[in-house]
């Protein structure tokens, strides 16, 4: 035997359902302060035993070398490099 279902029945049972959405809070990102990030240029110094007359006078071992101090600028630099009179560091 089968069950009649009349329009009432089937109304009362099938009840829509109501959803409610969730308020979305904004979430607060705050940014990192960016950090200054310093460029050193290298440190140039007067190898060992030697000596390099410059703008500011004559250096002695050790003493750093800057592309200042020289007429020539880098390129000097680079040239007394290569030749072992001043060194990287």
């Amino acid at each position: 035997m089968a069950i009649k279902k009349t329009k009432k029945a089937v109304k009362k049972a099938v009840k829509p359902v109501e959803v409610k959405p969730e308020p979305v809070k904004p979430v607060e990102v705050k940014p990192e302060p960016v950090k200054p990030v310093e460029i050193k240029a290298p440190v140039y110094k007067v190898a060992p035993g030697k000596s390099i007359t410059s703008k500011k006078g004559i250096l002695g071992p050790g003493e750093e070398v800057k592309a200042e101090y020289m007429s020539g600028g880098q390129k000097t630099i680079d040239d007394r490099i290569e030749s072992g009179h001043i060194t990287k560091g």
